[in-house]
């Protein structure tokens, strides 16, 4: 029932705050791309270029060749994602392909741009930004492709789509000012298939969410502990969180609205007031409803080890903006 419920909220959210809600898209430099096939000495080679710009939502940069083999590059972004709903979303991807069914041929695609996207809202509102990144294939030595997400375009890529990303979702505290936040996507692909019967295909795709209003859930206090309290956004608008991992035994999940630094016990030190009790869980996810500017909830586990030793975990704390 979590999921289902979780996507019921979204809709909702979505729903209050369509007025006033935009992307746009522009590219800050121009972009490229090209595609070859050879083929003894016979080569066909094409290329394309995204001028310095608007970019409409779609594909925004292509370009392919075909002598036996082929290659071909496919850039795209998108104001959504599928099956989720949210006041502010887009989804980018890049696809770039190699193919040589018999000897002789090789192919390559490549290319590389950057487009910013400007979030604006009806009023300047703090939120988080949730961001999955979806990125199959294996390695590659002469082909790669990423895409790479920086938030307000500051040279500080937080996330980054290439082979061998964490696919477990992230979730970053934005501010849209009056003026927008802008989101920069970089894009680089290529792939290469210089021998016979290879097929090389790069797919890269991040997803992004805009949920206003949503607390940022962080490590708050760790003074005293023995194990730990992870935390993860598996689905925009809910927290899981878990402690208790082999070969711990979870004994225990405290939420109170107070921090506090009592110790107990010379591997326990409690760090949550404790208002709500739940014994013998190891997980649990939680829904991030919108509540009061500055409201805070604080969470802290209990574990007993290997040798039937009680040990704490540190605290987490969800602070609403």
């Amino acid at each position: 029932m979590r999921i289902p419920l979780a996507v019921t909220l979204l809709t909702l959210v979505s729903q209050v705050y369509a007025q006033g809600w935009s992307i746009t898209a522009n590219a800050p430099v121009p972009g490229s791309a090209s595609a070859s096939a050879m083929w003894g000495i016979t080569v066909v080679s094409n290329s394309a270029t995204l001028p310095a710009g608007p970019v409409a939502p779609g594909t925004f940069l292509t370009c392919s060749a075909s002598l036996y083999g082929s290659s071909s590059l496919a850039m795209t972004w998108t104001p959504s994602v599928s099956g989720l709903a949210a006041p502010l979303a887009f989804t980018a991807s890049s696809t770039c392909s190699s193919q040589v069914p018999i000897t002789s041929v090789a192919t390559t695609a490549s290319g590389n741009a950057q487009i910013d996207l400007t979030l604006r809202a009806p009023s300047p509102v703090a939120g988080l930004l949730w961001v999955r990144v979806i990125a199959p294939g294996t390695p590659q030595s002469l082909s790669s492709s990423t895409i790479g997400l920086d938030l307000m375009a500051d040279g500080s890529v937080e996330v980054s789509a290439q082979l061998g990303a964490s696919s477990d979702p992230v979730v970053l505290p934005l501010q849209i000012p009056a003026s927008g936040a802008v989101v920069r996507l970089s894009y680089n692909a290529q792939s290469t298939a210089p021998g016979v019967s290879q097929y090389v295909n790069l797919h890269r795709t991040i997803e992004a969410l805009f949920i206003p209003n949503a607390p940022v859930v962080t490590p708050f206090a760790t003074t005293g502990t023995g194990a730990a309290m992870t935390i993860s956004h598996a689905f925009p608008g809910t927290v899981t969180l878990t402690i208790g991992p082999p070969p711990f035994t979870p004994a225990l999940i405290v939420f109170g609205a107070t921090p506090l630094n009592v110790p107990l016990l010379p591997t326990v030190t409690i760090l949550v007031s404790p208002d709500i009790l739940i014994a013998n869980v190891g997980s649990i996810t939680l829904p991030l409803p919108p509540l009061p500017s500055g409201t805070a909830i604080y969470a802290q586990g209990l574990v007993i080890d290997t040798a039937a030793v009680p040990r704490s975990t540190n605290s987490v704390r969800a602070l609403w903006p």
